[in-house]
């Protein structure tokens, strides 16, 4: 019995019973005293001299381990523990520094350890070397995930390239951009994905590829990053970009005025200058902080041949640029067509194929179809200039058939999960690009369940004759043109970008 009561003395007096709780002061947490869940009952019985036993005894019980606390401040995509070892937030060196916080020190700012990189390497110092090089070369990142980022991102390259040939231009990005004159990195068809359900699956891939260029940003190899739209992987990458001391110009901005408001403070603090398309953008973000300029949209850079008033009886199918659409869509779009050419038997089905999927996946989706439409591969202004009506998948294809003035319905299917969860964060009425920018009811929208074959052929069936239905869609088409400004966009980009370098044109 005395040794019982020696060993909770012992207990009561060792150095982790003695120590008050650990706290972290940025996580506002505490390691609690290890003590035995009945110390203070034994110790009032020992002081009795009656202490309480067992017939086996009583021994103290282990500290059980606890688990340390997060820290609330994230670098890179990897969250950062009290005991663990710290990042430099230096640009160039990543290795990781071994001091340890003290107990009751901030967490993890106050043990934090600042590498020594050369001067020259360093974020701070990169920016201001750059400032004063006006002469040498320069390395840019632009980083396009998608079709339309790589047709807007090509018109950039395009007029970098004939103002600076000796600029080396790193992307991701498709053909455009690789025509255009950009040394392709990563292609987009390995970052294309759409909707919440689909990111998660696509997660370590995109995890992958997002760890690579943010290594390269912060590399000390690149003088400035341009993402172009695609917000979900570029914010992060600008954040990067942020982190490592380089100017950022964002082209095509976040439609955070349609849903994820919460991304303008990421603008607001993450990008230099923003490079807008649509007219309104400007004057929504201003009022919140965000600084931006208008530079007229890509689609207007060639002159396009509008669809003509009559045409042949030509239906355009345009089910999508990601292969999650069209695996959607294609099918209704068929049945639709059939049902036309039942009522129309001269009609023409053409289906332009997107440059990034692959062949076999229409091939498969196209097998014991009702009808077997010409397929293309083609430029879309070539293949809507053609035409004479159009079905189109919800997206910027929209905002380019309208600039063609082609008459069309614009469709949209997802899946539960993402439409459920898009209802709930979208605050918009329409969906359709042309609807919104021209800020009317232009053209209609048959949207999940609405969508479906026989409705799909009753929109479309005014479409491809001269009536009211025709003639007022391309009344709307040429108000829509004119909001979206005057060609030159991809020049008024790369003089941001000089802008930004502290360079002019030479």
């Amino acid at each position: 019995m005395r040794g019982c009561a020696s060993r909770a003395a012992a207990w009561r007096t060792s150095r982790r019973a003695g120590s008050a709780a650990n706290a972290c002061a940025s996580c506002a947490s505490s390691r609690p005293t290890a003590t035995s869940p009945s110390t203070s009952s034994r110790a009032r019985s020992s002081s009795s001299g009656r202490p309480r036993t067992s017939g086996r005894g009583w021994r103290p019980r282990r500290p059980r381990r606890r688990a340390w606390p997060r820290c609330s401040w994230r670098i890179s995509s990897s969250w950062c523990r009290c005991r663990s070892s710290r990042r430099s937030r230096c640009a160039w060196s990543w290795k990781p520094s071994r001091a340890r916080s003290p107990p009751g020190s901030p967490c993890p700012s106050a043990a934090r350890t600042a590498c020594a990189p050369s001067p020259s390497r360093c974020a701070s110092s990169r920016r201001s070397s750059v400032a004063a090089e006006p002469g040498r070369p320069r390395t840019l990142l632009i980083t396009a995930g998608e079709a339309s980022g790589d047709q807007a991102g090509a018109a950039v390259v395009a007029a970098l390239r004939r103002r600076h040939p000796d600029w080396r231009l790193l992307a991701t990005g498709g053909e455009r951009m690789q025509a255009a004159g950009a040394e392709l990195l990563v292609h987009y068809r390995e970052l294309a994905v759409m909707g919440f359900a689909e990111v998660l699956r696509r997660l370590p891939a995109l995890r992958g590829r997002l760890r690579a260029l943010g290594d390269l940003l912060g590399s000390g190899a690149i003088d400035l990053f341009l993402p172009v739209d695609f917000p979900g992987f570029n914010l992060r990458l600008a954040a990067r970009a942020r982190r490592a001391g380089l100017p950022v110009l964002y082209f095509i901005a976040p439609q955070v005025w349609a849903w994820g408001e919460g991304r303008v403070a990421a603008l607001r603090r993450d990008v230099d200058r923003l490079a807008l398309i649509l007219p309104f953008e400007a004057t929504w973000l201003a009022a919140r902080g965000v600084r931006g300029e208008f530079v007229g949209h890509p689609l207007l850079e060639s002159p396009r041949p509008l669809a003509p008033a009559a045409a042949l009886p030509r239906l355009a199918l345009l089910p999508g640029s990601r292969a999650q659409e069209v695996e959607r869509l294609l099918g209704v779009m068929l049945a639709a067509a059939a049902r036309l050419q039942r009522e129309l038997p001269a009609l023409s089905v053409e289906l332009l194929e997107a440059p990034g999927l692959p062949a076999a996946l229409y091939e498969r989706l196209l097998a014991g179809a009702p009808i077997q439409p010409r397929r293309c591969r083609e430029e879309s202004a070539s293949f809507l200039a053609r035409q004479g009506a159009a079905v189109v998948a919800s997206g910027t294809a929209t905002l380019e058939t309208a600039v063609a003035g082609l008459p069309m319905v614009v469709v949209y299917r997802t899946g539960l999960v993402n439409y459920q969860l898009a209802r709930r964060l979208v605050r918009l009425e329409r969906i359709a690009l042309a609807n919104l920018v021209a800020g009317e009811d232009l053209v209609p929208e048959l949207v999940q369940g609405n969508l479906s074959a026989p409705r799909l052929a009753g929109a479309l069936a005014p479409l491809l004759r001269d009536g009211p239905e025709r003639a007022a869609q391309q009344a709307g088409f040429t108000r829509l043109r004119e909001r979206l400004g005057s060609p030159g966009c991809g020049e008024r980009v790369a003089a941001l970008a000089e802008a930004l370098l502290g360079e002019g044109r030479p």
